[in-house]
């Protein structure tokens, strides 16, 4: 009986981590963009990735001028998982928003072992939304940035950065990062 129950909750764990690890960065994106005429939430965020992220804390904290809260989530991009060193490895999630009850900004720093080019289009692969490229900033070698204006089905418009850089010393490894404004005049602010 005992090894019955050792192997049940044995293949719950495994499944629940492989949920979590198969859940892709656009899924996750969208779960945290509020559908059309809702607003953001703190506590609506934390629902909606209910198993997909581990946030740090129960609730934002003040960080300079922005209120912020972060949690880690197992992340993959268009069928492919994220990995370090050829390893599933935790991609950072933050929310920042202006007061303690709403959120304006969601940023994925993703680890870069495998990663393709910053285009959206390789990130979220054939899954469904239309992109335009709003301002563009490459510099081969230094890497760059892109903006994006996105329309995903049933979500109001957003604006997307996508960016990365270089590392400075041969043991670390590129940044990479997807910002998601939630308005036109936060990404205008930060451009």
């Amino acid at each position: 009986m005992k090894k019955t129950i050792l192997i049940l909750l044995l293949g719950i764990g495994l499944s629940a981590n492989a949920q979590k690890s198969n859940t892709q960065a656009y899924d996750l994106i969208l779960k945290l963009i509020p559908d059309a005429g809702k607003t953001t939430s703190w506590q609506s965020a934390k629902d909606a990735t209910k198993g997909l992220v581990t946030w740090t804390k129960a609730t934002p904290s003040k960080e300079i001028i922005e209120y912020n809260i972060i949690g880690q989530a197992m992340l993959g991009y268009d069928s492919q998982q994220i990995k370090c060193d050829g390893k599933p490895c935790e991609t950072s999630v933050t929310l920042s928003g202006p007061t303690t009850k709403t959120y304006n900004l969601i940023v994925l720093e993703l680890p870069p072992d495998g990663l393709p080019a910053i285009q959206l289009e390789k990130l979220f692969g054939k899954k469904q939304f239309t992109a335009k490229i709003v301002k563009k900033e490459i510099d081969e070698g230094l890497g760059g940035v892109i903006y994006y204006e996105v329309q995903f089905p049933g979500k109001p418009l957003v604006w997307i950065q996508t960016s990365t850089f270089p590392a400075y010393r041969e043991e670390q490894s590129n940044d990479f990062s997807i910002t998601v404004f939630l308005s036109k005049k936060d990404m205008l602010s930060r451009m």
